[in-house]
């Protein structure tokens, strides 16, 4: 997904951090490493912890895992640089949760944002479709990502009438019978359009033939900053200049 959102810069995956990033060295032209995932990665050094917190569920019930979502206590976020609140437009109280962010960490740059979508494209011809392509049309939705309310609330957005909605757990590997029991269903209720998340949708590719007689798009989804962008932005280039 992200080399196609961004292909003009180099992508490398692996468990290990450390190891992937020395590999890299020396091949590709690379002078900053952003690493998603990485704020509990404790051997790699990190020069900048920018960390995402979602406004309208920010700490779950307050439980580390397996009891709750939290991988680490909320005192943690006394070692983030940068704390950007995610879905503002959905919560009701940014207010208090930034007074809460600020007793753990008064020095912290907290950055507001919300996630827009893009239009409607197709998965198999890459073809941007018009954006109220999916209004009033009847849908079958899915996804496997961390949290598919946002994908169903980005899908209610878009105007189409959710007939079904299949979720499976985030990184799903999609597998033919996967595939083939949503089909089963949009064909006995004669829906002609599934949707589904671009993340999903880089895995979809190679099961064409399975969609035959339908049509499989996604929703691109984009983060927009609405308070915060111009600090965010001296602080990323400060840290790369140095």
């Amino acid at each position: 997904m992200l080399n196609e959102q961004i292909p003009y810069i180099p992508v490398i995956t692996g468990a290990d951090r450390i190891k992937s990033i020395i590999a890299s060295k020396g091949t590709l032209p690379v002078d900053v490493y952003i690493c998603d995932d990485a704020f509990q990665h404790w051997p790699l050094h990190r020069d900048l912890n920018i960390v995402a917190i979602d406004a309208v569920n920010p700490f779950g019930n307050g439980y580390l895992l397996p009891a709750g979502v939290l991988r680490e206590p909320i005192s943690s976020l006394k070692r983030a640089d940068v704390l950007i609140l995610t879905k503002i437009d959905g919560s009701n109280n940014i207010q208090a949760l930034i007074m809460k962010i600020k007793s753990i960490n008064p020095k912290v740059l907290i950055v507001e944002s919300r996630y827009k979508s893009t239009g409607v494209v197709d998965v198999f011809e890459s073809k941007v479709l018009p954006e109220f392509y999916l209004k009033d049309i009847n849908v079958v939705g899915f996804c496997a990502i961390g949290d598919p309310l946002s994908f169903e609330s980005s899908l209610r957005n878009s105007g189409a009438k959710i007939i079904k909605q299949f979720t499976y757990m985030d990184h799903h590997v999609y597998k033919r019978d996967d595939i083939e029991r949503m089909v089963a269903f949009c064909r006995s209720q004669c829906i002609p359009v599934l949707v589904t998340t671009h993340k999903d949708a880089v895995k979809l590719r190679v099961f064409k033939d399975l969609f035959e007689g339908f049509r499989l798009v996604y929703i691109p989804i984009q983060l927009e900053i609405t308070k915060g962008s111009d600090e965010l932005i001296q602080k990323v280039v400060s840290i790369c200049r140095n």
